[in-house]
């Protein structure tokens, strides 16, 4: 064990005289390096402390609603998004034919029924859900070929049965296309964290500038003018 420590030792010895032989000035300031990641860190993690105690994180409704229709532009949708109802089965499940009727019913009776007979048979299901999600996502998790912008009827009831065998029933219930304007319902997390890191980089700016003034006054630190030939 000590001959195998000792030779470990002279070996990375070697190598390490090899490197600072071969290796240039700037290839060697690691030193240097190190102490910039390690400041960054310190500041990251002092920064990040400042945030939890002094950020204000509410964000209200207004603010949203106010967000949005202040910045149209940014608001744009780069894919296709859409608003649907889901009912998962396996092959083998009571009344299959049935479930796609139920779902373009529009009777009260027909919408309860199917609702009690996906929570007993359903592997998965979504019901009156009112979030938009990506089209191109939901085709792929199901393997639902039939789900895009260009093929699809509004009302319309796909059924697919993927490679596992599994049988889906989908509900196009509402659709939006490429570059259609986003809805504020589907943006209303992402204005909000927009809000919040408007906010943090304001704090951040604003603790900074006191702190660096608060030095400024107190002597902490003196400017020198540089000599040009320097």
């Amino acid at each position: 064990m000590v001959n195998n420590y000792i030779n470990n030792w002279i070996r990375q010895t070697v190598i390490l005289a090899q490197a600072e032989k071969n290796m240039t000035t700037d290839q060697l300031n690691i030193e240097k390096e190190l102490q910039n990641y390690k400041n960054s860190l310190i500041i990251f993690s002092y920064e990040q402390e400042l945030i939890r105690q002094k950020l204000d994180t509410v964000v209200t409704e207004k603010m949203i609603e106010d967000y949005y229709a202040q910045n149209p532009q940014n608001f744009k949708l780069r894919r296709s998004i859409a608003k649907l109802n889901l009912v998962r089965l396996k092959q083998n499940s009571p009344d299959i034919e049935k479930v796609r009727s139920w779902m373009q019913s529009r009777r009260p009776a027909d919408l309860m029924i199917l609702e009690k007979y996906c929570y007993q048979y359903a592997l998965e299901f979504m019901l009156n859900d009112t979030n938009w999600v990506y089209l191109d996502e939901m085709a792929a998790k199901w393997s639902f070929n039939q789900l895009t912008s260009d093929n699809i009827i509004q009302g319309n009831v796909y059924k697919n049965i993927d490679e596992n065998g599994i049988i889906s029933f989908v509900e196009v219930k509402e659709v939006m296309s490429k570059d259609d304007e986003s809805p504020l319902t589907f943006e209303r997390d992402n204005i909000r964290n927009i809000i919040l890191n408007k906010r943090k980089r304001e704090l951040l700016d604003k603790l900074g500038n006191k702190m660096y003034a608060d030095a400024a006054k107190n002597n902490d630190f003196e400017l020198y003018e540089l000599n040009e030939k320097n």
